[in-house]
């Protein structure tokens, strides 16, 4: 992300919350321009400390918007920020983007819809309609009073998983239109693109940019990926079905240039260990795989069979089937 930053925005400045001491240490010691780190004793309180070892807590995402509130409080001077998760790539300059909404003395917030693909508009009563991976907040009475909600209901309740209408720290985000003003849901394709809703567009590729069907890619969100090594990834999650165009022209750059930086990391820092992810093996991937097939025929029978949905539920407990992420019910 920073150097896609670097690349396309002149004059920045990134916060970076730390998630441990080697990661803070490692970026003080790298020194980038316009960056600036947050460190877990700067962001943790009480309230925090109180539920970070709670056993089914999803504590990073509990931290997003305390992170988000902590660098508006701290720097009162900045009129607005837009918060990226790392994992966001930039492919254009964004600051038209940011302008429309800078300038819009209506906007608050705002929020971007996931987008997801006809077949799979289920998810949204699931996950949310909104993800929240690239937002923006006024540096004003209603933006703090949103991120201030949303720190409180993440304290109460925040676990990587489905439960009584909730998901992590995301499905929150589908009441803030209704309960705050100003709130911008974006329809720009080319900003939040992902692979949940990629393979709906057609990616057209002139000189010097990439588009979505007409809209210029700005972000796109790399959801899901996995390092294995400097040279082994996974590009997306089985779930989704992406084409050879978008493999080569929006994740061929960015994992090319993902290794060419973790190289670079361990030359400059050897005892720095990335935490790379444990590669499954072939029987966990064909688990996977069977899995993800039953689930797609259980979501068609239940739209095309009119009472397999009682049949279901009266012969199985949920949580004894197809327990597979956002896909079943």
């Amino acid at each position: 992300m920073y150097n896609s930053l670097c690349r396309f925005c002149p004059n920045f400045k990134i916060w970076v919350m730390c998630l441990d001491d080697e990661s803070y240490d490692l970026l003080e010691k790298i020194n980038l321009d316009n960056m600036l780190l947050v460190s877990m004793t700067e962001l943790e309180d009480s309230e925090l400390l109180a539920v970070k070892n709670e056993a089914s807590r999803f504590y990073l995402g509990t931290l997003k918007p305390p992170f988000i509130k902590y660098v508006l409080d701290k720097n009162p001077e900045i009129d607005m920020v837009v918060y990226l998760d790392a994992d966001v790539y930039l492919f254009s300059s964004p600051i038209k983007f940011y302008e429309n909404f800078r300038q819009n003395a209506s906007f608050n917030i705002l929020i971007t819809p996931h987008r997801f693909p006809e077949k799979r508009e289920q998810l949204e009563h699931k996950v949310g309609i909104f993800n929240n991976g690239i937002m923006c907040f006024k540096n004003n009475p209603i933006g703090l009073a949103c991120l201030q909600e949303w720190r409180e209901d993440c304290i109460k309740y925040c676990e990587n998983r489905f439960s009584d209408g909730f998901y992590s720290n995301q499905k929150y985000l589908d009441k803030w239109p209704r309960e705050f003003s100003g709130v911008c849901i974006s329809e720009d394709r080319g900003v939040n693109l992902a692979p949940f809703n990629v393979s709906q567009y057609k990616i057209i590729k002139d000189e010097k940019s990439l588009y979505v069907d007409s809209d210029l890619l700005i972000f796109y969100h790399f959801s899901s990926l996995r390092i294995y090594s400097p040279k082994d990834f996974l590009l997306f999650d089985y779930a989704y079905k992406l084409s050879r165009r978008v493999k080569n022209l929006i994740y061929k750059p960015y994992t090319k240039e993902l290794g060419e930086i973790i190289v670079k990391l361990n030359i400059l820092e050897p005892l720095f260990t990335p935490s790379f992810q444990i590669k499954p093996n072939s029987w966990k991937y064909l688990q996977y795989k069977i899995t993800y097939t039953m689930v797609k025929i259980h979501i068609y029978l239940k739209e095309k069979v009119p009472l397999y949905s009682n049949i279901f539920r009266r012969y199985f407990h949920k949580k004894e089937v197809l327990k597979n992420r956002a896909l079943i019910i």
